[in-house]
Order: C-alpha cells, then sequence, then structure tokens
C-alpha cells in the first residue's frame, strides 16, 4: 500500500516502489545473489532487492528478501539470531571448512565410535568469539578474505563475538553428527564444526547446512523460488514486514510524517525506554524506525518516505 494524497490529506509521502518481504526457501546450489538476480529480472531492475543474510551454496534454508524502500531495514534482519540443523563429517577438514572446500588435513588416528555428546554441548555453548573463516566475505582492506584466500595471501586471524543461544547433538552414525543450534547473526556455523572437531581431535568438516527460522520466523512460511514467476506471485507471498521486525508500533499523525520525512525529531508521548527501537506507522503504512532519544522525543532512524 502507498500513502498518498487521498489517503492522508496533503502530498504524497511513501512512494509505490514494490516495498516487499518475501520468505523464499533457498535449495542447495545457488547463492543468495543467484535469488535476487531471478527476483530482478521479474520485477525490473529499478527496484532496490536486498536480503536479511546470505546462505552458502550448499546451505538450503530461509533466506529474506526485502524490496523497494525496505531494502532500507536489512541492517535490523541481519543481526536477528537464526536456527540451523546440520551435519557434521569427522575425518577430515577443508580449507572452507565445508564440503565445498579442498581437503587439507586428514586424521591421523581413529574415528570415535562413540562421542561425548553432554562435553561437546557444553563447551559449544561456553563459545563467546570464533575466529572468521578464511573463505569468507569479511573485507580486509576493503579486500574479501576469499578472494585473498584464493590467491594464497597471507591475512591475520580475524576474531569476532557471537553467541551460541542453544547447542545439542541430535544423533551421532560414525562419522557423522548431526546437531541442532540457534546463533547470533553472523555466526559461522563452519567455524563451529570445525571448533568441535579441535575438542575431540578428529578434523570435521560442514557438509550439510539448513537455517529453519530467523528469530521467530519459521521456514514453515517460506515460498519455494520457483514458486515466483511474475510480480504478482511475489505480493501474494509477501509477510508483513512487522512480523519480521517484531519491534513495536508507534503511529503518527500527518505532521509528525512530515518531520520525519525531513530526519527531524518528533515529540514522544509513549511508555518505551531510552534507546528503544519503535516501527512507526501512518495510516497504518511502516513510513520509518525510530529510537526514543529521551523521554519525550523519538528520532527517525531509517527513513522509508
Amino acid at each position: 500500500m502507498a500513502l498518498t494524497q487521498a489517503t492522508t490529506g496533503f502530498p504524497l509521502a511513501i512512494d509505490s516502489k514494490f516495498n516487499n518481504c518475501v520468505l523464499i526457501d533457498k535449495p542447495t546450489g545457488i547463492t543468495t545473489f543467484d535469488i535476487i538476480r531471478k527476483l530482478r529480472k521479474i520485477i525490473g531492475g529499478d527496484i532496490k532487492i536486498g536480503h536479511g543474510g546470505t546462505l552458502d551454496p550448499f546451505a538450503s534454508g530461509l533466506v529474506i528478501i526485502l524490496t523497494g524502500q525496505y531494502t532500507k531495514l536489512q541492517s535490523y534482519i541481519q543481526h536477528f539470531q537464526k536456527r540451523y540443523k546440520g551435519k557434521i563429517e569427522l575425518g577430515y577438514e577443508t580449507d572452507t571448512l565445508d564440503i565445498e572446500g579442498k581437503i587439507i588435513k586428514t586424521t591421523k588416528g581413529e574415528i570415535p565410535d562413540r562421542i561425548e555428546k553432554d562435553k561437546i554441548e557444553s563447551y559449544i555453548l561456553s563459545l563467546k568469539e570464533q575466529t572468521v573463516p578464511k573463505f569468507s566475505a569479511v573485507k580486509v582492506n576493503g579486500v574479501p578474505m576469499y578472494k585473498m584466500a584464493r590467491k594464497n595471501i597471507p591475512v591475520e586471524p580475524r576474531k569476532k563475538t557471537i553467541e551460541i543461544y542453544s547447542f545439542s547433538i541430535t544423533g551421532y552414525e560414525k562419522p557423522f553428527i548431526s546437531f541442532d543450534i540457534t546463533v547470533s547473526g553472523g555466526t559461522y556455523i563452519r567455524s563451529i564444526a570445525r571448533a568441535v572437531g579441535e575438542l575431540i581431535s578428529v578434523p570435521a568438516t560442514l557438509i550439510e547446512l539448513r537455517r529453519t527460522s530467523i528469530v521467530n520466523v519459521s521456514i514453515d512460511k517460506a515460498v519455494i523460488l520457483d514458486e515466483l514467476r511474475e510480480k504478482g506471485d511475489i505480493e501474494k507471498n509477501a509477510v508483513n514486514i512487522e512480523e519480521i521486525l517484531q519491534m513495536p508500533t508507534y503511529s503518527v499523525d500527518k505532521d509528525s510524517l512530515v518531520k520525519i520525512k525531513n530526519g527531524r525529531d518528533i515529540t514522544y508521548s509513549g511508555n518505551g525506554n531510552e534507546s528503544d527501537k519503535l516501527l512507526l506507522k501512518c495510516n497504518d503504512v511502516v513510513i520509518a524506525v525510530g529510537k526514543i532519544t529521551d523521554k519525550n522525543t523519538l528520532h527517525p532512524e531509517k527513513v522509508l518516505i
């Protein structure tokens, strides 16, 4: 829906740039950007398309696609906690830490017939940081690390803070460990596989991965990519952005809307706390994300109009 002079009583407030949020069940074998390329052919190159977090080609599962003005909301979604189901193979490690890489290490001993499930779970849950894989999109001096790795250019290892909310081993059939994990956004599950191997002194590689949810949004609500053939299919399968962002909403009048459009603070009369983020709406249309800066003031942090 677009706010227009007919609905607001004053000039156009938010254009109709095909603002949608679509949940895609990504198949294995393609990249997140392959999805974007396909959708761009459907909706046209003049409309922006973004995502709420990529998945590696060998992985499958939930990808959040944003179009139009909603692409401005990417940064909020990319940091949400995410849940995965996966499988680790013991006995070897690859340069990418997943099944797509080249084997660089194999076990010098026997693969155990049994593993200490509780010990592994406790260890993984205790992790607060991890080393970023050298085959990653993290940039060093403006160059993605994976490009440097392909040229064998040495890079100082990068550490990042992570949060493991839950981790359980759901099965072990030598040499495969199946698991279920919920982590902070940006956590490398490939590095979790390596950590498991290091703990039990057997090299390990991630061979299967499926993202099953992002915050409380489940893969069950996602659509198969091949089902999207025209713009109408995207609109029909779009979900409410409020369901994804899960922020409290705050309605504003037309005077406040004009201020928000110009990036100006507005008076706040709600019950939120300082630094809280709110989804700002006018005539039931999302127009911005606002941040409470003090007891009576809202600052428009991301403006969609």
